[in-house]
């Protein structure tokens, strides 16, 4: 299966069924869930290393942490790890990654605990095992909460009774991947549309702009709705300028959509006369019916010259966005 790896990391023992939920419904929606004790889903063994680094091997490899969290903190790891359980260590892995999105999700009952803690950590102290929790499932908590870079503070736990509550929580901060998948899925079957792009020769408006007309031929069956246009041209190796849109006749669900995009030549005349500019990058994004916004890179190679002219276009880069237009607002 394609798609995104997702590692979820949890305690085992008092969560088998909760663990064996959630790895249906991330494999229900296109991606691939890693869990070490599920031997049909994405993780992957190596008889050269251990349990534990076996685990944090498959989690570096994985695009995206859940850290799922009950009451339980786990036994601490033997050496030569850190006194820590198995799943503070997977934490503290994956905030190493600052690029790899990490969620947690957490019982109601722990989270209510956690807002109290400091009597919290007095029951467990005076009462022993109080209920089988342990203080130190604050400090995953707490080094989560410290991580999070977020503008809303208040958004970087999500927090459940039982797994019927758990599982759209997931799928709602999956929502990124999952369209990812499905647009993929989409593209190798051919399902989506075709832009062709077709660019004019570079005309002159006035002294202070240049204008380039380009038309996007909807080969394909399927309908792109809602076309917006942006892009840049490149000013030798290291500079680009963003290019405005100032015409557009594009019709929703037609063949064939012209636009008319212009820059000042002041800066750019001098490079295109010495051959400094070789490259326009046009994206083109749009709407399709299943309910995704598609975003279309071109590469428009220019002949050297005292203005220049389109030579060819090619299509370099297709990639998912987000959901359609008026899916935005929608509540998952």
């Amino acid at each position: 299966m394609s798609g995104a790896r997702i590692f979820v990391s949890s305690t085992i023992n008092d969560l088998v069924d909760l663990r064996a939920e959630v790895q249906h419904c991330i494999r229900d929606a296109g991606l691939v869930p890693v869990l070490s004790d599920i031997p049909d889903s994405g993780f992957e063994v190596s008889g050269f290393t251990g349990v534990i680094e076996t685990c944090l091997d498959n989690l570096r490899r994985s695009d995206v942490v859940l850290v799922v969290l009950s009451h339980r903190y786990g036994k601490p790891l033997p050496d030569p790890f850190p006194e820590v359980s198995a799943t503070h260590l997977e934490v503290r892995t994956a905030l190493e990654f600052s690029d790899k999105p990490r969620f947690l999700f957490a019982r109601k009952e722990l989270i209510r605990d956690y807002h109290g803690k400091a009597s919290a950590q007095s029951a467990v102290a005076a009462n022993g095992a109080n209920g089988g929790k342990d203080p130190r499932v604050f400090e995953i908590i707490d080094e989560m909460k410290n991580a999070y870079s977020g503008k809303d503070v208040g958004a970087w736990y999500d927090a459940f009774d039982t797994s019927f509550d758990l599982k759209p929580l997931i799928l709602a901060r999956l929502d990124a991947q999952i369209g990812e998948a499905a647009v993929a899925r989409l593209l190798s079957r051919g399902e989506v549309p075709l832009m062709m792009l077709e660019a004019r020769t570079l005309r002159e408006s006035n002294e202070n702009q240049w204008v380039l007309d380009l038309i996007f031929r909807n080969v394909s069956p399927h309908s792109a709705i809602n076309l917006e246009l942006t892009g840049d041209i490149a000013l030798g190796s290291k500079h680009r300028r963003r290019f405005n849109v100032i015409g557009s006749g594009a019709g929703e669900g037609s063949k064939e959509s012209p636009f008319s995009v212009g820059f000042s030549p002041v800066e750019v005349q001098n490079r295109w006369s010495k051959g400094g500019v070789k490259r326009l990058f046009v994206n083109l994004e749009y709407d399709i019916y299943q309910g995704f916004r598609i975003r279309d890179r071109y590469r428009c190679d220019v002949e050297e010259g005292p203005k220049g002219r389109i030579k060819s276009t090619l299509l370099i880069g297709r990639k998912y966005v987000a959901k359609a237009s008026w899916m935005q607002s929608d509540a998952c």
